[in-house]
């Protein structure tokens, strides 16, 4: 089915294990097309009953290093982290567009403005080495 805007894309890279306790990302295949069913998503009265009925539902449950493709346009949430064996998700979020497509998505990308253009992979580097030296529980995972 022909779609007048060019999609987004996006990539999730688990830079840990992702457990069902941590509450990995909960996608609904199939909802990045324009159906009716898809504009109810957008009522608040019934998102959450949608995604607890959605029939099909894939939880990305990932192992460090895996990687999770989607278009952006596919309804996905993140679920609630568990009290028991929670604990805090780390992920690596690319997007990717079409770099001549011009048309409005509805989406300003995941790198917040004051941080555009300031990071590089050996910046990145640097950082997490400082916060292995001061013992960052982050770090080890990146």
């Amino acid at each position: 089915q022909h779609q007048p805007n060019p999609p987004l894309f996006a990539a999730f890279v688990a830079c840990q294990d992702i457990t069902p306790e941590m509450g990995p990302t909960l996608f609904l295949p199939g909802t990045h097309l324009p159906t009716t069913q898809r504009a109810k998503f957008d009522e608040m009265e019934t998102r959450n009953e949608m995604i607890a009925e959605y029939p099909t539902p894939k939880v990305a449950t990932l192992k460090a290093g895996d990687l999770a493709i989607f278009d952006m346009r596919c309804l996905h949430v993140g679920q609630a982290n568990q009290p028991e064996k929670g604990a805090s998700r780390v992920l690596f979020n690319l997007t990717f567009r079409n770099p001549v497509a011009d048309q409005p998505i509805g989406y300003d990308g995941s790198i917040r403005s004051h941080y555009f253009e300031q990071f590089n992979l050996a910046g990145m580097q640097a950082e997490l080495e400082r916060g292995r030296e001061k013992g960052d529980e982050f770090v080890d995972v990146a």
